[in-house]
């Protein structure tokens, strides 16, 4: 998956996966292709990541 989003390693990409880092937009069509998933379920998943990673921090 690193490869198809050229990436140059794959910690890029579990760093994206896990929520450490956000996917780029141009990322996001190449995933959805890939994985053969809407766009909108890949960004309601991220969204939802995001918002559980900024409750933590409020903690």
């Amino acid at each position: 998956m690193a490869s198809l989003l050229g990436l140059s390693g794959t910690e890029k990409y579990t760093r994206r996966e896990t929520g450490e880092y956000n996917f780029k937009a141009t990322e996001i069509p190449v995933l959805s292709a890939t994985l053969k998933l809407p766009m909108e379920k890949i960004l309601v998943s991220a969204l939802r990541k995001s918002k559980n990673k900024m409750k933590e921090v409020k903690q």
